[in-house]
């Protein structure tokens, strides 16, 4: 009875052996984080971006509605109106150490002008550099 008890565990620690010794002389899946970086993952929300039409003009209209349903209150708009009597941002800003990435906004959005962007590393050193401005947001993929 003892001796199949050993056995028994003999061989689990056997296998678990092997197991491990296998693991060891494989590759690392690992990355140097700050060096190289994954540019984007499949179905991971990245952070918002503004969108252009045809003509690249921004596709806003200050509607304002992502502002009013952004839960952590990181946009904001400043609407101005151009010769034709249309509306635009004259300023857009998203503060992304506020957004959470939820993706209100681009549902609230009517004009389809916000959509969710692949990139999720946005990491930086300084507060300021995480307000966007329209600029920024027009520009990045």
């Amino acid at each position: 009875m003892v001796m199949f008890y050993w056995l028994k565990k003999t061989g689990a620690f056997a296998k678990g052996l092997g197991i491990t010794l296998g693991h060891v002389f494989m590759s690392p899946k690992t990355i140097s984080y700050p060096e190289k970086r994954r540019s984007s993952y499949c179905g991971v929300h990245g952070t918002p971006r503004l969108t252009q039409d045809d003509r690249g003009k921004e596709r806003c209209v200050a509607c304002c509605l992502c502002a009013l349903v952004c839960p952590a209150n990181s946009i904001s708009i400043e609407a101005g109106e151009r010769e034709d009597q249309a509306k635009y941002p004259r300023r857009f800003e998203i503060d992304l150490c506020r957004c959470i990435v939820c993706g209100y906004c681009v549902e609230a959005c009517p004009k389809g002008a916000l959509c969710m962007s692949s990139e999720f590393d946005v990491a930086d050193y300084h507060r300021e550099d995480l307000l966007y401005d329209k600029n920024q947001l027009l520009t990045k993929k």
